[in-house]
């Protein structure tokens, strides 16, 4: 679930970056996205596990970071643990080239 704070449909209207707050549930997946805009995650609460282009699914918890350039393909997933999160976008943060590939094997 997210919801958008400030950016193009955030409760503060920005044309220009999106940030807002991102989590889910335990035992979910989110699986692969590219998308233009460079974005950072830094997690607030619980555990995630974030995959980052080629590489395997890292865990993260509370105070750590996934940053995401343009176009690198990312996904994460749950376990026991729901997490949360602050995101940011910047750059290109048109949704038009937002692309899901589903969930990696």
């Amino acid at each position: 679930v997210h919801i958008e704070l400030v950016g193009p449909g955030g409760l503060v209207h920005a044309d220009d970056i999106r940030i807002g707050l991102y989590g889910m549930t335990p035992n979910a997946t989110y699986g692969i996205r590219t998308h233009p805009a460079e974005e950072i995650y830094v997690m607030l609460a619980g555990s995630v596990w974030w995959k980052r282009g080629d590489d395997d699914f890292s865990q993260h918890h509370p105070g750590s970071r996934s940053y995401h350039p343009s176009m690198m393909p990312h996904a994460n997933r749950t376990e026991q643990r729901a997490f949360l999160s602050i995101y940011a976008w910047q750059g290109d943060i048109s949704t038009d080239q937002y692309l899901y590939a589903g969930v990696p094997e």
